[in-house]
Formats: structure tokens, C-alpha cells, sequence
């Protein structure tokens, strides 16, 4: 996996070329322009990579995953058979290479817990992850999630898919991850948000103080609406708490809270949160050799987001180590 170590700090690109960004490489591509494209005129033969003038992507999608034994590949073998879209997995900027990378090596050593109960501020124990609404247990689609979208009128193909849902003894969470993104997000087919509104007894006016339209159309935060609506809705029918998470990068939406806090109709059984990869980072960093986690704090600290307009490589994460 190639991150601020093994990345040049800085590269050229001509107008019709790009040069590998691995440090010593000095293989040059056809300069993609507009859709990346995974075509051997833009691929280095010495790196296995498709590069374009800010970002690559691996060739195997394995190379992008920070845990890649034989069962963490069988999960993510088991999890593609369902999940709607892979194609983007072996990206530099994939979240959900980020998300499977973190929560997996979490997972792996059983430290799950303890980053959940700082996710909600309280006490979890016995934390169970879906990645990408897939539960291994039932080997298909979480049953909450399959519930909440047919009682919302969420159509096959187009329904709710939080980027991760955890569950524990006393908790669901949602999380939704961010890595080169932001929370903004408008419905592409606003005739929908009615149907929002007024399934499961206006279960909408429930859980929200503000309408549909003002939530997803002017403050443009539809998908953080639909995950709380139908995720209050599961826990009510799994009857545990509720918590809605934002994860991002330190310096990202910092405002999220403030923006999202007041449209909700907010109790001591159901919250919204906004986190930091930083912060699990932070959290498993102090006891990272004991517990075998070091990979993962050197896989944060040194996690990269490409290449900006003027060549120089941008860090993914603050506080990161030096080389």
C-alpha cells in the first residue's frame, strides 16, 4: 500500500503526461482527462496503478485494504455478492476502502468497544459491525435495514445504505463516512419526500422538528435525513438506543453538528455525533503495540488524498507522523 512514505512529496505533469508517483519511478502515462479510467495507457507497469494527474488507483483492489488475511477477504468476497457498487474499492480516496481498513482491523483485535462507546459517549459492549448494510449473520442485508426500507417506500436498488451499521448490546448505530467529501447531498427525485413524510404514521414528524424539503433541498443534508429517519425507526423496533454518526476528517465540516442538531427532535434514547478518524486513531494509539493495532495508527497517519493542482501531495488526516 503506497501512502506518504513510498508517495513522491511532490511530482510533475506535463500537458499529455503524467509521471508515477512512486518514489524512483520515473515511468510517465497519457495524462487522463475528465472520467478516470482504468486503461493500460494510463497504468505503470512497475507499480500496478492507473494514474491520472491528482489520484491512482491499484490494480488489485486488495492492495488498498489495510487487513487482508484470508477471512478478511472472504468477508469482503461474501459482501460484494450483495454491496451495489465495488468498482471504486482499489481507489486512493475510496471511503469505503477507509471504512473496511479501520472498523475491520477494530474488529480483528477487539477493540470495537471501546471506539464505539467513545463514538456515543457512554458505555457498548458486544459491538457487531455490517459492512455496508451486509450482516454476516444473516449473509444478506441487515433485517432492520430491509425493514426500514420497505416501510419508507424505498425502492430496490436506490434504498438507504449506511456505510456502516454497528450494533451492540444496547445501541444501533449509523455511521456514515466521510474521507474527500463533505455532508452535503440533495435528492435527485424530491417527489419522493413526501412519501418521507408520511410513511409509518408520519414516523418523519416523530424524529424531525423541520420539514422534508427545508432539511434536503435547502440545507442539502438528504442523506444524514434519511439515515435518521429510518435508523430511529430500527432501533425503536430493536428497542435500543440510537445513535446517528458522522465520521470525518479532523479539519472536515466542523459545523455538521450545529447545521444538522437543530432539524431533529432529539431524546436520551436517540443522538447525532460527529467523529474523527483522527480520534480513533488517538484513542488505540497509546496501547497500539500491545493490542496490534500499530499498523493502523501508521495506516492514519500516513493515509494520503492524491495530489493537488500544483503537484504537491496532500496528507488524508491531522497530527500525522513523520517519516
Amino acid at each position: 500500500m503506497y501512502d506518504s512514505r513510498t508517495l513522491k512529496p511532490s511530482r510533475s505533469v506535463g500537458q499529455d503526461w503524467v509521471e508515477c508517483p512512486v518514489l524512483g519511478c520515473e515511468h510517465r502515462v497519457q495524462r487522463q482527462r475528465r472520467v478516470f479510467i482504468r486503461d493500460e495507457r494510463f497504468r505503470c507497469p512497475a507499480h500496478g496503478i492507473y494514474i491520472s494527474s491528482s489520484t491512482f488507483e491499484y490494480d488489485d483492489y486488495h492492495d488498498n485494504i489495510l487487513t487482508t488475511s484470508d477471512q478478511d477477504s472472504e468477508v469482503l468476497d461474501r459482501i460484494f455478492a450483495v454491496k451495489r457498487e465495488t468498482d471504486r474499492l482499489g481507489r486512493e480516496r475510496s471511503e469505503d476502502a477507509l471504512t473496511f481498513s479501520v472498523f475491520r482491523s477494530l474488529e480483528s483485535r477487539g477493540a470495537l468497544d471501546p471506539v464505539m462507546s467513545a463514538i456515543a459517549n457512554r458505555d457498548e459492549s458486544h459491538a457487531v459491525p455490517s459492512y455496508w448494510s451486509f450482516s454476516l449473520e444473516h449473509n444478506n442485508a441487515h433485517p432492520l435495514l430491509v425493514g426500514a426500507r420497505e416501510a419508507f417506500g424505498e425502492v430496490q436498488d436506490r434504498g438507504s445504505e449506511p456505510d456502516l451499521i454497528v450494533e451492540t448490546a444496547q445501541s444501533l448505530f449509523l455511521i456514515e463516512a466521510k474521507l474527500d467529501s463533505h455532508n452535503v447531498t440533495a435528492p435527485s427525485r424530491p417527489w419522493v419526500l413526501d412519501t418521507y413524510q408520511r410513511a409509518e404514521g408520519n414516523w418523519f414528524d416523530t424524529v424531525f422538528r423541520t420539514s422534508p424539503t427545508r432539511i434536503a433541498r435547502e440545507l442539502k443534508l438528504y442523506q444524514l435525513m434519511r439515515l435518521w429517519l429510518l435508523g430511529t425507526w430500527m432501533a425503536e423496533k430493536a428497542e435500543k438506543r440510537f445513535v446517528l454518526a458522522s465520521l470525518v476528517p479532523g479539519a472536515s465540516d466542523r459545523d455538521i453538528v450545529s447545521r444538522f442538531e437543530p432539524q431533529l427532535v432529539l431524546a436520551n434514547d436517540r443522538k447525532f455525533v460527529r467523529h474523527t478518524w483522527e480520534g480513533i486513531r488517538d484513542q488505540v494509539r497509546p496501547e497500539a503495540d500491545r493490542t496490534g493495532l500499530a499498523a493502523l495508527v501508521d495506516y492514519v497517519d500516513h493515509k494520503t488524498l492524491g495530489y493537488d493542482t500544483s503537484g504537491r501531495l496532500r496528507m488524508a488526516f491531522s497530527g500525522e507522523a513523520q517519516a
